[in-house]
């Protein structure tokens, strides 16, 4: 990552440590504390599930249940104020009306003869490499794409992302990429350089910029202005999925990535845009991570049934998306992945419970967080939160859970 972005050197002790002490390190961490629920017996499978045909990149987890562990401002066009509130007009998220889509039916209900999935509160130490990457064109070849905000040309208008590559950029190596959307009234600066004021998030790139380890590319696109304030994702005739079709293929060809390692993910709005792309291009995706999503970028639940590997997050006292919308999120993604998916369990009121489920064709997690852990500036929002911390904890448990995520491909 960049050094000019200074916020992070208080996390420079962490990130200079060998990768497998840094990891293991942020595990016991994580572990010892006292607020989430800690089940340690191992969940087994019983079925194994190949990959699916339609999504190539994606890796053959055969069901099975992952292992128990809890600079300066970018450059470019001006962006849209940070002041405005997420939760100023909530109403600007419009959720998709029930009926017609896969994951539709009552979350609380659990499927036939199903087994609850067991609470794991802490996610998989992530294997070391990156076998059997696939390069994009770009490998091999002089860059010309540099990192900060860049402009491309989508839908007949000039659209904006910031790019951010590893200090010793290979052009040999094979990068993983993940894309970051941001919410309603969010920016890309508020993203690269938090807090935002409603603090948001206070680390950099959903707090990944604090654990990425030297092989991640970062791109964080633009939303556009609406016309009642607000740059989000509304997707409209999947003009913001064209977008980050453009930002893809440029970057694949101008930068050594691998293709087969692909990422989405955001907050709010941002994981309604991620959602969609999980939806309309699992192809191009390997996995979607998303934290108080809905369907409410222009893609409906009955368009979600390719399987593509899924992460969410929600809180239970979410009061701008509420808890049932993200319940039938997840239940979309458990149908298409094919996994057995009964409600999960109740977190705790001080705390949080994440849970693997079984039988899926591609890896699928949820955390939960209970009331009062939401955002700790804007009370408003109470659960509708990206980067939610246990009481004590001085650093959110969702970026390690999300990044190991990532980083099990």
């Amino acid at each position: 990552m960049k050094t000019r972005l200074t916020v992070r050197n208080v996390a420079r002790g962490l990130c200079n440590r060998p990768r497998s002490e840094r990891f293991v390190g942020a595990a016991l961490t994580l572990a010892l504390l006292g607020c989430s629920v800690d089940e340690r017996d191992p969940v087994t499978t019983s079925a194994s599930p190949a990959t699916p045909a339609s999504n190539p990149s994606a890796a053959d987890t055969s069901g099975a249940q992952m292992a128990n562990e809890d600079s300066t401002s970018p450059m470019g066009a001006a962006q849209p104020s940070d002041s405005a509130s997420e939760g100023v007009q909530p109403t600007d998220l419009v959720v998709a009306p029930p009926g017609g889509g896969a994951g539709e039916t009552n979350p609380n209900t659990p499927a036939p003869g199903a087994q609850a999935p067991q609470p794991d509160p802490v996610a998989e130490v992530p294997a070391v490499g990156m076998p059997s990457a696939v390069p994009s064109a770009g490998c091999g070849k002089a860059r010309t794409l540099q990192d900060g905000n860049r402009t491309i040309m989508s839908g007949g208008m000039n659209r904006q992302y910031f790019l951010e590559t590893p200090d010793d950029y290979d052009s040999t190596f094979a990068y993983r990429v993940v894309f970051m959307f941001h919410w309603n009234y969010g920016s890309i600066n508020a993203i690269v350089n938090p807090p935002d004021a409603d603090r948001n998030t206070d680390r950099p790139f959903y707090g990944m910029g604090d654990l990425t380890d030297g092989k991640t590319i970062f791109v964080v696109p633009q939303g556009l202005t609406a016309a009642g304030g607000g740059a989000g994702w509304p997707n409209p005739n999947n003009r913001d999925v064209n977008f980050t079709d453009a930002m893809l293929d440029a970057i694949s060809s101008d930068l050594c990535i691998d293709t087969s390692r692909v990422f989405t993910t955001g907050f709010s709005y941002g994981a309604g845009m991620s959602v969609a792309l999980a939806c309309v291009r699992p192809d191009k995706f390997r996995a979607a991570i998303v934290y108080e999503p809905g369907f409410i970028s222009g893609v409906n639940a009955g368009q979600c049934t390719t399987p593509i590997a899924f992460f969410q997050s929600h809180g239970v006292d979410d009061q701008v998306l509420n808890y049932q919308t993200g319940l039938s999120v997840l239940n979309t993604f458990t149908a298409a992945n094919g996994c057995t998916a009964p409600a999960p369990p109740n977190p705790p009121a001080n705390g949080h419970t994440c849970v693997s489920y079984e039988n899926c064709s591609v890896p699928t997690r949820f955390c939960n967080f209970g009331a009062g852990e939401g955002n700790p500036f804007n009370t408003s929002l109470r659960g509708h939160y990206p980067t939610a911390k246990d009481p004590g904890q001085s650093a959110s448990w969702i970026p390690p859970e999300a990044w190991a995520f990532i980083t099990q491909f």
